[in-house]
């Protein structure tokens, strides 16, 4: 459209005002149409990995420079490396590879998802000039997309190329071209054959089908040690070869009664966890039913999960998962024995695996159901963090009329966990929550409280790890609990109903509005150094300071446990190591133990183990 044009249209209006003044009836000029709104996130790779298997139609784009992108991209990726003076889509078409334009025609990009990737997103400084401009063209490349407002959603991939590289370096255009003597050429799609089991939990647990597991390239690339079988169509492949497997020999039929091998298989994934490198592929025949279900049952064990929060967690990394009716009701009765509660009903297992239920605690369920109140009378005491409030000021800001205080946290919330074996510090069934109050001093004036109190006993000891059944003083520790105690409070009135609320535990009873002093410094390490004396007269000494930069209750605990160990000679420290690898700690736990163990035991002049 010309200037003239615009000037004309400008013009019309002031003529026809002109003639007629007073004409109300006019029809307004209607709006021109809203573009679409456009999505926009971030992800990592595993979600990426997970994507590319399901070949979903999304549009893959390298942002760096052509000559990275013919060295090492991603299969399926299209090349709009920097471009100077773009303005629109427009301008980035006429910049791409002829055999790729039409993938990123108008006509292609409508309604799809666009992931984009070059250098890592997230940066802590921008030294590197050449990085700086790879990373401004990405999100300037965004920003144009956005305003096009024809794709669906637009998501970054935070890590960038190289992190996906070193994960997965199979799963590159140099890696399949030199796998196969250069047979392979890129297509105008990009595509290809290859496909990979999906990755269900960083870098150990992934969930595949009877080819998968039947391929020695999918099991040689990815480093599976241990493979949970659930077909019966195809046997233990590669056992010959040092693989160890684990049969589930069952049909997938609602009848089939598959919570007969939860324990056996739960088991053999924490082996596989405490082996070195270990890995472990659970598959099926088609990786939709009878494995899905056991490795949501692992989820559900391992991190604490709700059964909503398992399910939706192993459908966002493999979209296929869909237990039959009959395995959904063991899930269920698992999801009771481990929380004396459930996330879902019978009505709602269609919805749930429609993915229409979003994450979900089994905890506030528990809570209404065990103190007979509704949602609105339960206050979540947890900061944005997460963690759950601590400081004199907001406990004594909480409000009287609540009748249950407790601290959710992120149940629910689906987190990644980059290091394999390690488990939430805050459990977000149990970990937090006022369905596992500390023992309280005051009785409950009725019999419907002091049943309720020995229930809460109960559900605490049902709960319990292993490793806290081993180290009871553990119990003592989590979550709110190790700050507050609970106490039945009454108003003023005496007519007034009971709430529950919490106060600080000080030997004092001070009041909750009472700020605790502050301690010299110099005092506080003279105390500490006399009562390290006290207690472990025949170990040196580790600095108080060492053991304050322990963010993690339960790494502090350990190194005390194994004070003890130590200097009663019950234990040498190899002995406490070994102990410790046995109960599942993931290394770097172990090691940072160990250390501080160690430096007590070379302090003292004497070698104990």
């Amino acid at each position: 459209m010309s200037v003239g044009d615009d000037s004309a249209k400008a013009d019309a209006p002031k003529d026809e005002a002109t003639a007629c003044p007073a004409d109300d009836s006019e029809q307004p000029v209607a709006p021109p149409p809203r573009k679409r709104v456009v999505r926009t996130g971030e992800v990592n790779c595993r979600w990426l990995y997970n994507q590319v298997q399901a070949s979903r139609g999304m549009i893959l784009i390298d942002t760096r420079t052509r000559a990275e992108y013919e060295d090492d991209s991603i299969p399926s990726a299209i090349s709009i490396p920097p471009m100077a003076g773009c303005r629109s889509l427009d301008d980035v078409e006429s910049g791409l590879l002829e055999e790729q334009r039409y993938l990123f025609s108008c006509k292609k990009r409508k309604l799809r998802d666009v992931v984009l990737f070059g250098d890592a997103v997230r940066k802590g400084a921008a030294d590197d000039a050449a990085d700086a401009k790879s990373c401004s063209w990405l999100r300037t490349l965004e920003r144009l997309i956005i305003e096009d407002g024809l794709v669906t959603s637009v998501k970054l991939l935070c890590d960038g190329f190289l992190t996906f590289k070193y994960r997965y370096p199979f799963y590159t255009t140099s890696a399949l071209l030199d796998e196969i003597s250069g047979q392979l050429t890129r297509t105008k799609s990009g595509t290809h054959n290859l496909n990979y089991p999906n990755e269900i939990l960083e870098g150990f647990l992934f969930l595949g089908n009877m080819w998968h597991a039947q391929s020695k390239q999918v099991v040689s690339h990815l480093g599976i040690t241990h493979v949970v079988n659930a077909s019966l169509d195809v046997g233990n492949t590669f056992e010959g070869d040092g693989v160890k497997y684990l049969n589930v020999t069952i049909k997938d039929r609602p009848e089939a009664d598959i919570s007969s091998y939860f324990d056996s298989a739960y088991r053999f994934i924490e082996s596989a966890k405490r082996t070195q490198h270990g890995r472990v592929l659970m598959h099926c025949t088609q990786g939709i039913s009878r494995s899905a279900t056991l490795v949501i049952m692992y989820l559900m064990r391992a991190n604490n999960w709700s059964l909503v929060t398992a399910v939706n967690f192993a459908m966002a990394s493999r979209g296929v998962v869909y237990p039959n009716q009959g395995f959904v009701k063991s899930l269920m009765v698992e999801e009771f024995r481990l929380y004396k509660g459930n996330s879902i009903t019978s009505d709602e297992v269609d919805n749930m695996l429609q993915n229409l239920i979003p994450d979900r605690p089994v905890i506030m369920d528990v809570l209404k159901i065990r103190f007979g109140v509704k949602e609105n009378q339960i206050i979540d005491i947890s900061r944005d963090d997460g963690e759950p409030i601590r400081t004199v000021e907001e406990i004594a800001e909480l409000p009287d009329e609540a009748e249950v205080f407790v601290s959710v946290g992120k149940a629910g919330n689906i987190q990644e966990y980059s290091q394999r074996g390690t488990k939430p510090q805050q459990p977000p069934i149990h970990g937090s929550s006022a369905s596992r109050y500390a023992p309280s001093n005051h009785r409950q004036p009725h019999s419907r409280h002091q049943q309720q109190e020995r229930t809460r006993q109960q559900f605490r000891r049902d709960l319990q790890s292993p490793r806290e059944r081993i180290f009871r003083e553990r119990s003592s520790s989590e979550g709110i609990v190790d700050t507050l105690q609970q106490i039945e409070t009454c108003g003023r009135n005496p007519d007034a109903p009971r709430t529950r609320s919490f106060q600080l535990d000080t030997a004092n009873a001070e009041s909750p509005t009472t700020t605790p002093p502050v301690e010299d410094p110099e005092v506080a390490e003279r105390k500490f150094r006399e009562l390290w004396k006290l207690s472990f007269p025949s170990m040196g000494l580790i600095e108080r300071g060492a053991l304050l930069k322990i963010k993690r209750p339960e790494i502090l605990m350990d190194v005390m446990l194994g004070m003890s160990s130590l200097s009663c000679g019950a234990l040498t420290l190899q002995e406490f190591s070994q102990r410790l690898i046995e109960l599942g700690y993931a290394d770097s736990d172990r090691q940072a133990v160990i250390a501080l163990l160690d430096t007590a035991r070379r302090a003292t002049g004497r070698v104990v183990g």
